[in-house]
């Protein structure tokens, strides 16, 4: 399976699976990996004591990228019982799009390296058509995170990712819906300790 979490707070982030025939093991392994410790508090026990506050994702809206032709919004509420953190599983059996939804985190992160997003060119994440449906001319992915706690040097409490790629090779990137360079994002990111030296994806 793979894992997006944050380094700085290894037991929360999102798991995807490979198949449904795995779930039920998987998610045993899971709830023994969530027990609460003895004598800790509901609030606290996903959370490492001395552990800084991390940005989690919220949402991902996804279009054109991949094998998402039409436009999918993925929620990552992140939350049990209204105040603790916990784990958000993507099952679906081989060939489903699995796999992309983790590419498509690296990309609107600012991911370069088409080896990485397994991919030859640029335009390899843009839908390329189906028996049903023609090839995009245009791939977005937006990616919501919580700054509820000002990690991001931004006045809002939610910060919106968004990456756009065009089939004629321009592409565009927006921080809360106004245009940056690619280096503004790898900027907020880094010191909101968001870059790609603080998350795995394996």
């Amino acid at each position: 399976f793979l894992i997006f979490k944050s380094t700085e707070s290894p037991q929360s982030g999102f798991f995807i699976i490979p198949d449904s025939f795995q779930r039920l093991a998987f998610l045993r392994e899971v709830g023994t990996f969530l027990r609460e410790p003895e004598n800790s508090s509901p609030v606290n026990s996903l959370t490492p004591q001395g552990v800084e506050p991390v940005m989690r994702i919220k949402r991902l809206e996804i279009q054109g990228f991949k094998s998402f032709a039409t436009k999918n919004t993925l929620i990552f509420p992140g939350l049990i019982d209204g105040d603790r953190r916990g784990l958000t599983a993507v099952v679906g059996p081989n060939g489903s799009g699995k796999s992309n939804i983790a590419d498509a985190v690296r990309w609107a992160l600012g991911e370069q390296s088409m080896k990485t997003l397994r991919g030859k060119k640029s335009e390899d994440v843009i839908f390329s058509g189906s028996d049903k449906k023609g090839k995009l001319g245009m791939a977005e992915v937006s990616l919501f995170l919580n700054n509820s706690d000002g990690k991001a040097a931004i006045d809002y409490s939610e910060l919106v990712l968004t990456r756009r790629l065009y089939r004629d090779g321009e592409s565009e990137y927006l921080i809360n819906n106004a245009k940056a360079r690619l280096l503004d994002v790898q900027m907020l990111l880094a010191k909101a300790n968001v870059g790609q030296k603080t998350y795995s994806v394996i």
